[in-house]
């Protein structure tokens, strides 16, 4: 009998010895991962940051862990991640497709969806004002309703944290929606809430435990709760979506949903479309998450320092007031990308510190800092005056069941994986990482395993990247190969609890999420996104905010809601073309959706979720992120029901366009534009509240900026340099989104001398940090050996950073306005062009470019020599004008030439101060970065009337070069790459 139970304990050790986790060869290193569980035990479930430093200190900056049985590669430092993001973008592109967070267009995973979707929400996003006036009236609009909630509690208390919320969910509302929702409208209140909810829960303990241990997610925890929220979303934009087709007329667009629903139109029949009617939902919350959560959270953030910081809120007053005097109407555009959220904090930030002081609450005690970890980095609750289910594990086995279990289950690191803390069973790092906030925990991990180390979440391992070398490498060299989303994770199955869609965050990087983000980013460009319109809906939604705030003028209160509440009715009226009371069911729903989710993803549960499979169907606090998404995805379907015709039909199984998709992609937008705005917000107010001499700086500075008009636009940042220092200081000290997205590779591919084999696991994305216990802040912005307290809210670094503003040429980064002063030629005639040539003086021109530069107090350092094409270096050129090379520039000016004789100047003269080749050279930074004419003027020492005459000649000329001469000669794809030279065909 005993030499029977021997031999069954030695076979069972050499199955153990069998099955467990390795990493392969060339892998990067990482802490020994225990079966099962992977490293999970040696993280921290609610906030494993701090867990991957220490990992990061004892492996280097690109090491591996497991979470539970799946290898994740951790990235640390600008070398590593500039070659995973730059080097070898496209290698890293793919999202991983089992996370808990999965099923949306951001963690979508890289492929031609994936790039369908891209273009087309950053296209359409762009048509809607992202980046120009029309974006900034939406802003001036919703901060109209942020003052008046801030004026009803003038002399109170009160939480900013929902109103902040709402005004970001509010302003991509009107994108997505065309509509604003008021602050108690129940869509904007339960959207608010769930994605909120969803963003803790996906960063959690259950999302991590969701992610390693897929044997528990049918289990009735508490990641569930991040599914009824998707739900809940879903179902909260449904009406909306269906009420855009009844009402909707094709062709005339009014808002992205529409713009969806027309390109589903436009599919019907090809069966290769990646767009479809499943998509639609997840597509439009996606944008709603994404224009959000961040926005909030950054407002949020910014007052926590400005009432904190009471000196730097004065100063920024102080630049407001000086920029604002004698100007009646601006009329300001920007730059894509982060357009919208630049728009919304500066808007809101000068809009707010113009009209009140906000004072930290004597009985509130001492400000605290430390950010509620989650996808983004929320303040603490805290209230402004104008003024737990703790999851104890506890395993007990006999000692010969956890030997053979650890042998069974223990994850082990491959060759060349990044190196990481050595794992326990099942369980993995997770026992390393306060599940709570792990950031700490990443920071001490870094410091004992370098920049790029793993970690193992479960038995799943996860490579967090840190410094600048580490990040570059991962999101610019290897782009593509990290741009994969893991589709394992709980916030992904939250978002699929009821629709079939991935929307564009949380998509995997493939054919379907770029269909999909480029239908996104040219919808919302075509609805104000960028534009004055957008910045219309911002005012008005602060102008709300403001009626609220003078309500409690004298009293205490709570500022949380109704930034949330402001920040989804700025997306929502993009996403519905409607705004929402903040007392709107759907307003109150969604931003309740996104706080609570956000709580959900990012906390304890969301981590345990995502690390032990066999929990996901237990009934554990994340099931409520489940039940908030069910819920969601049912509002969302009535959206989309208003806006969908009766008849219509879906003609493309194939596309990646769908309802679905549909309510997807608002989910994403809707949440985008509302938690990090939000959350933002409160942190900058709850500072300058305890900076009172740095809000009534800004204060004072937004009067004499603002003297004499009516509102703020965003183009007066350009006049309140200290304003925009606060600002900035803010987001630094904020870090919103510490962990990023994850990442997973598309393909195989390296990382700092470390294999990470494709879809491996995920990735987390983060820079140096200091390792201390308050550390959150970005050592690629801030190295430390230039900075004494690069963790600390610094007043200095504002002054510093406000005087190194006034020497950038802004409009290098987001204008996009073509300013005109005085012309240097009449009218154009047909004599006037027949004339041929004016002479005009080069020194007079450059004369007149130096006066309006001194005249609009620009105080910019601009180069001494002039710009030309034929003196750059290789790199500024390529940069300056997005061509590969100077063969393909050369080509160009040929082909350009050739028709030399025959080019008609708007203006009617020749600018004799430039010659051909420097006219395209201009043009084409016209084109690539949007630069201001006056900017271009100074470059080229030339007048402004000059660069006008130029670019309106030469965009119609390229025009004809790119878009009817060689796509008509040359259709085939590899022959328009713009080889003239040697191409007979393009002759």
């Amino acid at each position: 009998m005993f030499a029977s139970i021997l031999l069954l304990c030695v076979c069972m050790v050499f199955i153990l010895l069998q099955l467990k986790s390795r990493r392969p060869k060339n892998f990067p290193p990482g802490p020994s991962p225990l079966p099962i569980l992977g490293n999970i035990l040696e993280l921290s479930l609610d906030n494993p940051l701090k867990d991957f430093e220490r990992l990061r200190n004892t492996y280097g900056n690109v090491y591996s862990v497991f979470l539970g049985t799946k290898a994740a590669v951790v990235i640390n430092g600008m070398k590593a991640m500039k070659d995973a993001i730059v080097t070898k973008g496209i290698d890293f592109a793919g999202r991983p497709q089992d996370l808990f967070v999965n099923d949306s267009t951001e963690r979508k995973d890289y492929g031609p969806s994936w790039k369908d979707h891209r273009r087309f929400a950053l296209t359409t996003l762009r048509n809607f004002g992202l980046g120009k006036n029309s974006m900034e009236e939406r802003i001036h609009g919703e901060i109209k309703y942020i003052t008046d909630d801030l004026e009803k509690s003038i002399g109170k208390s009160f939480s900013p944290q929902l109103m902040f919320h709402n005004a970001a969910s509010n302003i991509i509302c009107q994108v997505l929606f065309g509509q604003r929702y008021e602050y108690d409208d129940e869509f904007i209140k339960v959207i608010v809430k769930c994605f909120t909810d969803n963003a803790k829960l996906a960063n959690g303990p259950w999302a991590m435990l969701y992610d390693s241990f897929p044997m528990i997610r049918s289990l009735p925890l508490p990641f569930r709760r991040a599914f009824k929220n998707v739900k809940t979303c879903q179902a909260l934009a449904l009406p909306v979506v269906q009420e855009h087709k009844k009402t909707r007329v094709p062709g005339q667009p009014r808002d992205f949903v529409d713009c969806y629903l027309d390109r589903l139109d436009k599919e019907k029949g090809n069966d290769a479309s990646t767009f479809s009617e499943d998509l639609m939902i997840m597509y439009t919350l996606d944008l709603h998450f994404a224009g959000t959560d961040t926005t909030s959270n950054t407002l949020l953030t910014g007052f926590l320092y400005l009432m904190t910081y009471p000196h730097i809120q004065e100063r920024c007053q102080q630049e407001i007031d000086e920029v604002f005097g004698g100007k009646d109407q601006a009329s300001p555009r920007m730059c894509l990308g982060e357009g919208l959220a630049r728009m919304e904090l500066f808007l809101i930030l000068v809009t707010l510190l113009r009209k009140f002081n906000f004072i930290w609450p004597e009985d509130a005690g001492k400000p605290d800092y430390t950010p509620v970890y989650g996808v983004t980095l929320t303040p603490q609750l805290y209230h402004m005056k104008i003024q737990n289910f703790i999851m104890i594990v506890s395993v007990v086995l006999l000692f010969g069941a956890v030997l053979l279990l650890s042998l069974l289950f223990q994850n082990h690191r491959t060759k060349d994986f990044p190196p990481g803390p050595r794992p326990l069973p099942i369980l993995g790092n997770l026992l390393q990482l306060n599940l709570d906030n792990p950031i700490a925990d990443l920071e001490r991990l870094a410091k004992r395993y370098g920049n790029v180390y793993s970690i193992f979440i479960g038995k799943r391992p996860a490579v967090v990247i840190n410094g600048l070398q580490a990040l570059k490498e991962a999101l610019v060299t290897k782009a593509a190969d990290f741009s994969g989303r893991s589709q394992d994770l709980m916030v992904n199955h939250v978002v699929l609890v009821k629709a079939n869609a991935q929307g564009v965050i949380l998509a995997d990087y493939n054919a379907a999420w770029k269909e999909q983000r480029r239908f996104g980013l040219m919808t919302l460009r075509n609805f104000g996104l960028g534009k004055q319109t957008m910045e219309q809906n911002i005012l008005r939604e602060t102008d709300h905010i403001t009626q609220l705030i003078e309500q409690s003028v004298g009293k205490i209160m709570n500022p949380q809601l109704l930034f949330h509440n402001a920040a989804s009715n700025i997306i929502c009226q993009v996403l519905f073309a409607r705004h929402f009371d903040y007392e709107d069911e759907f307003m109150k729903f969604f931003v309740g959706l996104f706080q609570e989710t956000s709580k959900i993803f990012n906390g304890r549960w969301g981590m345990i979720y995502d690390s032990i499979p066999i929990v996901r169907n237990l009934p554990l606090p994340f099931r409520k992120a489940f039940d908030l998404f069910k819920v969601a995805h049912e509002k969302r379907l009535v959206m989309v029901a208003e806006n969908k015709k009766t008849e219509f039909l879906r003609g493309d199984d194939g596309s990646s366009f769908s309802e679905d998709q549909l309510c997807a992609f608002i989910l994403d937008l809707h949440f985008a534009g509302t938690d990090t705005t939000a959350n933002t917000l409160l942190t900058a107010f709850l500072y300058l509240m305890n900076y009172p001499k740095i809000q009534e700086r800004c204060q004072q500075e937004i009067d004499n900026v603002l003297d004499g008009k009516i509102e703020a636009c965003f183009e007066d940042r350009h006049q309140m340099p200290y304003v925009q220092a606060v600002i900035h200081e803010i987001q630094r000290v904020a870090d919103t989104v510490p962990l990023s997205v994850f990442h997973c590779t598309s393909k195989d591919t390296q990382l700092m001398g470390y294999s990470i084999p494709k879809v491996r696991g995920k990735y987390y994305l983060r820079a140096d940090r200091k390792p201390n216990a308050c550390s959150r802040i970005c050592s690629c912005h801030f190295p430390l050996r230039k900075r004494k307290r690069p963790v600390s809210f610094e007043a200095q670094n504002v002054e510093e950073h406000s005087y190194c503003l006034r020497g950038i040429i802004d409009g290098m980064e987001e204008e996009t306005t073509c300013l005109m002063t005085e012309e240097e030629a009449g009218p154009l005639t047909q004599a006037a062009a027949n004339e041929g040539p004016r002479p005009l003086s080069e020194n007079a021109e450059e004369q007149a470019t130096k006066i309006q530069l001194d005249e609009s107090k620009a105080k910019q350092s601009y180069c001494r020599d002039k710009y030309s094409a034929s003196q750059l270096s290789e790199r500024l050129f390529r940069m300056e004008t997005g061509l590969p090379d100077r063969d393909t520039f050369s080509a160009v000016c040929e082909y350009v030439a050739r028709f030399e004789g025959s080019i008609t100047y708007p203006e009617g003269w020749f600018p004799k101060a430039l010659s051909l080749e420097n006219q395209v050279f201009m043009t084409l930074m016209k084109l690539r970065h949007n630069y201001s004419h006056l900017h271009l003027a100074a470059l080229f020492h030339c007048g402004e009337s000059t660069v006008k005459n130029v670019i309106v000649t030469f965009i119609e000329v390229l025009h004809k070069l790119l878009f009817k001469d060689i796509m008509s000669t040359v259709p085939s794809k590899p022959a328009c790459l713009l080889h003239f030279g040697t191409s007979k065909t393009a002759e």
